[in-house]
C-alpha cells in the first residue's frame, strides 16, 4: 500500500492507503525503496528484483520485475537503500 505524508509536519496528516501492484508482496524476504519510483524486492530464491511504479498515482500497476541480482540476496539480515542506486546489506 502507498501512503502520502504531504505536509511532513508530524501532525498525522497522512493520505488514505492506495494499493500498489496486484498483490503477492508478502512473498518477498525484503522490500525497500529505490530512487525514481523503484521498488526493490528479494524473492524466496534470493534473486534481487526491481519494480517501477511509473504512474505514482496509486493506480495499482507496477512494471514487470527485472532480475538484477541472480541469487544469494536472501542471506542478508537487512537490506536498505542509499543514494545514487547504492544498496547496503548487513550480514548476520
Amino acid at each position: 500500500m502507498r501512503y502520502v505524508d504531504a505536509s511532513q509536519t508530524g501532525g498525522g496528516d497522512v493520505s488514505n492507503p492506495q494499493i500498489i501492484g496486484q498483490g503477492g508482496w508478502q512473498q518477498f524476504r525484503f522490500l525497500f525503496p529505490g530512487a525514481d519510483n523503484v521498488i526493490y524486492a528479494v524473492d524466496q530464491a534470493g534473486r534481487l528484483l526491481r519494480y517501477v511504479d511509473a504512474s505514482q498515482t496509486g493506480g495499482g500497476d507496477v512494471s514487470n520485475p527485472q532480475i538484477i541480482g541472480q541469487g544469494g540476496w536472501q542471506q542478508f539480515r537487512f537490506l536498505f537503500p542509499g543514494t545514487s542506486n547504492v544498496i547496503y546489506a548487513v550480514v548476520p
